[in-house]
This record gives structure tokens, C-alpha cells and sequence, in this order.
């Protein structure tokens, strides 16, 4: 967890800076691609399964999948999986709603508006990005059970945060601090509950 914030204090500041840059970038490409029927399709897809509702189910079919097959890995993976999804997500709501930056879309990468509730603006909950930190979370804990997958698994959550940065919906810096509170996250949860005898390979 130490690693993680040092890493994140080494690199915020340069992606504040970095922000207009790749917001503009993105819009390029999005204006280019955003035609194409596989690209519509994939579009769909990273905004069903880095949604936090649908990861949440699914990691509760794991859970119980687990439990019925009696697979102790899995059982918990799923189970903290959603554990990991829930506090991710609170954690997530309360900093979006604290800082109140406005989305990409207000074309101002540096306009932050406070509490963003309790002034009632809709659309100043850009920072930090919730799909990211609920796919790092996912794939740390899902990692540490199947090592094998690891790839896989953080791979398709850069993808997430990647397509988030496409979908003109977050900024770089959003992202990024998306992935490292996921990774805390992700590492907490498994520290404090070790696997021990579950690891399934």
C-alpha cells in the first residue's frame, strides 16, 4: 500500500497537467471511430462490465458458485470481490462528491466546484473515476487467487479505465488515481483476510 501512494504522489501532478492534452486527443479519436459497429459494441460493453452494479451480482453468483461446487477460491474471490466492490464504491461516491470536479464534457479540465451535493450540480463527479477503482479492486483480488489469470485480469481493468478516458467521461487524472485507490483497495482486503490454504492456480 506504501508503493502504491508513493507511485501516486510521484505521478498526480504530471496527469493534472497531462489532462486537456488527452481529453483533446481522445475527442480526436472518438470523433473518428465512433462510427464503426465494433467500436459501438465495445463501447457497450466496458460501460456493462466496469459498472459497479453488475460486478457486485457478479461476484455474488461467484460467491455462491463457490460455495455450491465447493470451490473455496472461488467462493472467496466472489466474496470479497463484493466487499471490495462495496467499499471501492463508498469510498469512491464520498470523494467524488467531496471534490466536485466537472466531467470532461464542461471542456474545463481544471474547474472543481466543491461539495458537489450539497450545491446540486449534476455532472461535477469526474474525480477519481469509479469503473477504475472498481476493476483494479477486482483485479487485485481475483489476482491473488488465480496468479495465473493476472494478466488477464488487470489487463481487461486498463481497458476500462483506458475506454473511460475515450469515452470522454474521465480525465487522465481521474484514472489514474481510480487505479491506485482500487489497487489499496484490492490489497487491503486480501492482506486482511488472507487466502491461506484457497489459492486455486
Amino acid at each position: 500500500m506504501g508503493s502504491a501512494l508513493k507511485i501516486y504522489f510521484l505521478f498526480i501532478i504530471p496527469t493534472f497537467l497531462l489532462d486537456p492534452y488527452f481529453q483533446s486527443g481522445f475527442k480526436i479519436i472518438k470523433e473518428y471511430l465512433m462510427n464503426y459497429t465494433l467500436i459501438l459494441l465495445i463501447d457497450r460493453l466496458m460501460d456493462i462490465i466496469g459498472n459497479g452494479g453488475y460486478q457486485a451480482v457478479l461476484c455474488l453468483l461467484f460467491f455462491v458458485a463457490g460455495l455450491y461446487f465447493r470451490r473455496k477460491g472461488l467462493s472467496y474471490a466472489g466474496k470479497y470481490g463484493f466487499i471490495g466492490i462495496v467499499t471501492s464504491g463508498i469510498l469512491v461516491q464520498i470523494l467524488k462528491h467531496l471534490i466536485g470536479r466537472a466531467r470532461p464534457v464542461f471542456d474545463n479540465a481544471y474547474l472543481f466546484w466543491g461539495p458537489s451535493i450539497k450545491n446540486g450540480l449534476i455532472g461535477f463527479d469526474s474525480f477519481p473515476s469509479g469503473h477504475t477503482i472498481g476493476a483494479f479492486t477486482l483485479a487485485t483480488i481475483f489476482s491473488e487467487v488465480y496468479s495465473k489469470g493476472k494478466a488477464i485480469f488487470y489487463g481487461l481493468a486498463v481497458l476500462i479505465g483506458f475506454w473511460r478516458l475515450y469515452d470522454n467521461s474521465h480525465f487522465l487524472s481521474d484514472v489514474f488515481t481510480g487505479m491506485v485507490l482500487g489497487l489499496m483497495v484490492g490489497k487491503w482486503l486480501v492482506n486482511r483476510y488472507p487466502l491461506r490454504d484457497v489459492k486455486e492456480d
